[in-house]
């Protein structure tokens, strides 16, 4: 008789929290809200309310409601169909492919910053740090997710929490001691001018922030109880998310005035003012070292992630072959790879972009778009499976209000992905966009290309074999 394979060991609450915690806090972020000075505070409200709690709750209550697993993939293909699910999923892992580049161009910023100023706006250097990023993050995450999730603990602790907190209280300190601030405090800065498409653009920055929360149920099998710690999890993460975005950002924004500031950079930037005013600038290489760590946390997160997910949507035939298989350690390889290798190519445009912050806000967008593609979908899909199991039992919810309470955020979630999705096509203003033309054309590009991919891959399917239906 054949034995059975052992079964994987379980992970705990804390670790599933720092998991969501690593994909959507980091330093990274916060420079791009920074120049909203003190209305960051109006628009992190605003999102959180629209966006941050409805994903929170609606994908916890989602995987409470499939707790065999497929995340985003096995929601939608309940609700709308396969192909919808695959379409959503590969969505998600699109995302990847263009965040990849942006979001370490940040490692690079932070590290030419921190401890070689002279290599800041070296394009060879970043590309060089990029690619380190891509391809050894991709190695440790094909250990299994009690390596990367012990890496995401461990590094989104000492490499986003304890900078952030850091940076927090050198802040007030700084505002205590008479220095002087370089955005001011009233009822009239906190509310900001919405009658331009390009002002409100820059929070796609802050949505994608808050992005990912969906992305950890496809490690719901690797967790003890889900049914109850997930959503636990869940909102553990969402407070620490919440407490790291808003006084992160606005500590940038006191002490580092607009004009100056370094989108890729922004967060060892205000570390480093903070230190020169101590005496203590000696700090800042090694602030720079451990934001790196923090870094790598989010990253080891994000490369498996999406890919298992992916890979659910073997068993109904969307993927080749070559993509089927999974390594020792249930990690599927080929995609991980795949992903690695086309994240490799974009990282490009940062030798041939005009400038390394026009390639970041670019890449920004397109992934913030691509993100805010998927939660249409899975909004959407919420409302439909709620409808159609009306009264359901349940032993364990996660919104308040049952299905009108799921309906009611899902529909707020919605409204605010398609909203933001479409600011996404307007330059953001005040960040030094040289050619809006090329911004907006590289912009529709990248969405043609991830809206056909998935239709042509599901054309594929109809002369293959038929795969098993989901679940």
């Amino acid at each position: 008789m054949k034995a059975l394979p052992p079964s994987r060991p379980k992970i705990s609450i804390f670790t599933l929290a720092m998991i969501n915690f690593a994909a959507i806090a980091s330093m990274r972020s916060l420079p791009s809200v920074a120049p909203y000075g003190f209305s960051l505070l109006f628009f992190y409200t605003l999102a959180a309310f629209l966006f941050l709690i409805p994903t929170a709750l609606v994908s916890a209550e989602l995987t409470t409601l499939f707790p065999e697993g497929g995340g985003i993939y096995t929601w939608v293909s309940h609700a709308l169909g396969e192909r919808a699910g695959f379409f959503a999923v590969f969505l998600q892992n699109v995302n990847n492919f263009v965040c990849f580049p942006m979001a370490l161009s940040f490692v690079a910023g932070t590290i030419a910053y921190g401890i070689f100023p002279s290599l800041e706006q070296s394009r060879l250097f970043t590309l060089a740090v990029i690619l380190i990023m891509i391809w050894g993050g991709t190695i440790v995450a094909l250990r299994g997710i009690r390596v990367t999730g012990s890496v995401s603990a461990i590094g989104s602790s000492v490499g986003t929490f304890l900078p952030i907190s850091m940076m927090v209280g050198l802040c007030i300190y700084w505002l205590l001691s008479g220095h002087p601030s370089q955005i001011s405090f009233s009822g009239k800065t906190f509310f900001p001018d919405l009658s331009s498409p390009n002002n409100v653009s820059l929070t796609l920055g802050l949505l994608l922030s808050f992005a990912g929360m969906e992305m950890s149920a496809n490690h719901i099998n690797d967790v003890e109880n889900p049914r109850k710690n997930y959503p636990r999890a869940i909102f553990l993460a969402t407070l620490l998310i919440l407490f790291v975005s808003i006084f992160g950002s606005l500590a940038i924004a006191i002490v580092v005035p607009r004009e100056e500031l370094v989108i890729h950079a922004g967060a060892t930037q205000a570390l480093a003012r903070f230190f020169a005013e101590l005496n203590v600038s000696w700090l800042t290489p090694i602030v720079a070292i451990l934001e790196t760590f923090g870094a790598v946390a989010w990253f080891c997160t994000w490369v498996s992630g999406p890919p298992r997910a992916l890979h659910a949507t073997v068993r109904c035939g969307h993927l080749p072959q070559i993509f089927h298989g999974l390594n020792r350690h249930g990690m599927p390889t080929n995609i991980m790879l795949a992903q690695a290798i086309i994240s490799t190519a974009l990282a490009l445009i940062f030798i041939f972009a005009e400038s390394i912050s026009t390639a970041f806000i670019i890449l920004a967008d397109l992934t913030a778009q691509y993100l805010l593609l998927m939660y249409v979908l899975m909004f959407l899909a919420a409302i439909i499976l709620k409808i159609r199991r009306w009264g359901t039992l349940r032993t364990f919810r996660t919104t308040p209000g049952g299905e009108i309470g799921t309906i009611f955020l899902s529909a707020l979630g919605l409204g605010a992905s398609l909203v933001s999705y479409v600011i996404g096509f307007f330059p953001p203003s005040g960040i030094g966009i040289q050619s809006p033309r090329m911004y907006t054309a590289c912009i529709i590009v990248g969405n043609v290309v991830a809206l056909l991919l998935p239709y042509l891959l599901s054309n594929r399917k109809k002369n293959s074999p038929q795969g098993h239906r989901v679940p």
